[in-house]
């Protein structure tokens, strides 16, 4: 779930200048390009929280054990 979750920040990071670009043209980027650096922060802070609680490379390997 984080994957897409950080691959859905990712895109937005390349897809919010090009689309800004092509609609306003290349004039007063600053105000237009809001969400590429929040998109940018929100996956640096989910890659910090998972370095924190040890789980960037191991996911959740719970089983449910049955008492047959």
């Amino acid at each position: 779930m984080r994957f897409f979750l950080v691959a859905g920040l990712l895109l937005n990071l390349l897809l919010v200048p090009l689309l800004v670009i092509l609609t306003t043209g290349v004039t007063n980027l600053a105000q237009n390009l809001l969400l590429a650096p929040i998109s940018l922060d929100l996956a640096l802070l989910i890659l910090v929280a998972d370095l924190l609680n040890h789980r960037l490379w191991h996911a959740d390997d719970r089983q449910v054990i049955d008492d047959d």
